[in-house]
């Protein structure tokens, strides 16, 4: 009977044990990832070592969720129990460029598996209001842990800009725009305005100026006008009197 009751409480625990999911939002995160770099650079550090530079004496209840956390965003990359910052973490932490910085933060949310299948599941759609129940019947998330989950997720979609007006979008306007400059060739499509240029998105001190042309649409990426002066739109100008040249010869 004892063996029996004791068998029963195993199953029981067993079924109560959530699926794995970051104990944090991806902006504390990258706040705890700052912090490490910070006061013990990009390692390699043990685990202990990992919890201190977070700011806790050592590994601790509180300490050791979040460590797990910045593993599961690929913000910290484990071998054994040896621990470093990853090259995304510096991606973000030592930013080459907003663009670079936008696309690295965007592949960290996608890092936990639970994260990207929601957000794969749900791209271009309205986060459902019942999310909650969804991750306990679908993904495995206990209930008493299922709302600190939506919070989290809905956090870091935010800070990540991928949810606007409610809705999971594909990519952020800055992570949109570098796509489509790293897929295009500049020659593809000779420049010739036809009309006043069109200013269409900004963020992160990007400007995107779109252009009608004869056949299709043309789109310019710059700083804030306000940051530009006029030596900037001299090399601009001189860009357009290039292509003026393919067209002409």
């Amino acid at each position: 009977m004892v063996d029996q009751i004791a068998s029963e409480a195993t199953i029981k625990k067993q079924q109560e044990r959530s699926t794995a999911y970051p104990a944090i939002d991806l902006e504390s995160a990258i706040e705890y990832a700052s912090l490490i770099k910070k006061n013990l650079g990009s390692g390699p550090y043990s685990r202990s070592s990992v919890a201190v530079g977070m700011g806790y004496q050592g590994i601790t209840g509180a300490s050791a969720p979040k460590a797990a956390a910045l593993v599961y965003y690929g913000l910290l990359v484990r071998s054994g129990e040896v621990y470093s910052l990853s090259a995304l973490a510096d991606r973000i932490l030592i930013e080459t460029s907003a663009e670079d910085k936008q696309l690295a933060i965007v592949e960290a949310i996608n890092s936990p598996k639970l994260f990207n299948a929601l957000i794969a599941k749900y791209r271009n759609s309205a986060l459902p209001t019942l999310l909650s129940n969804i991750l306990v019947r679908e993904y495995g998330i206990t209930e008493k842990a299922s709302q600190d989950v939506v919070k989290m997720f809905r956090s870091s979609l935010e800070f990540a800009g991928l949810l606007k007006n409610g809705i999971i979008i594909e990519s952020t306007p800055l992570t949109n725009e570098v796509a489509k400059i790293e897929e295009s060739s500049p020659m593809d499509n000779p420049l010739t305005i036809d009309s006043q240029p069109e200013i269409s998105v900004k963020q992160q001190d990007m400007q995107a100026v779109d252009i009608n042309l004869s056949d299709g649409r043309a789109r310019i990426i710059v700083p804030d006008f306000k940051k530009m002066n006029k030596e900037d739109v001299k090399k601009l100008k001189a860009l357009i009197d290039i292509l003026s040249n393919f067209i002409d010869s």
